[in-house]
């Protein structure tokens, strides 16, 4: 066989997948969503249909197994919580949570924060 017919072997490290389990349909999922586009990165946005904590760490684990996550290579699993709905005891317990899930808290003004990041303004 002759060097032109070999074919290459990638040496192209396998893309980084991050899951991010969130309680709002729309502007959690635009904002994450926003990232995947701009910084090119493998983004997986859903919404929980469960919104108590333990709803959405069990959303992620179910998401970990079904779409093969591979934790130990790289693979991310996010949960946001908003502190507006949930009690400090119910996002404490979640976090404690033995499924490898990061934990991360929303602004209680998620949506202007959201405006702020993403409009034009002057001052």
């Amino acid at each position: 066989m002759t060097s032109r017919s070999r074919r290459k072997e990638s040496c192209r490290a396998p893309r980084k997948r991050i899951a991010i389990i969130c309680e709002g349909n729309r502007t959690e999922k635009k904002y994450f969503e926003g990232f995947r586009k701009e910084y090119r990165i493998s983004i997986i946005v859903k919404p929980s249909k469960d919104r108590t904590p333990r709803g959405m760490i069990a959303s992620a684990e179910k998401m970990i197994k079904e779409l093969d996550f591979d934790l130990q290579g790289g693979d991310e699993v996010w949960c946001v919580f908003d502190v507006d709905n949930n009690s400090e005891e119910d996002i404490i317990d979640a976090v404690c949570s033995k499924v490898p899930v990061h934990c991360a808290i929303s602004n209680p003004c998620f949506e202007i924060w959201f405006l702020l990041h993403f409009t034009l303004h002057r001052s």
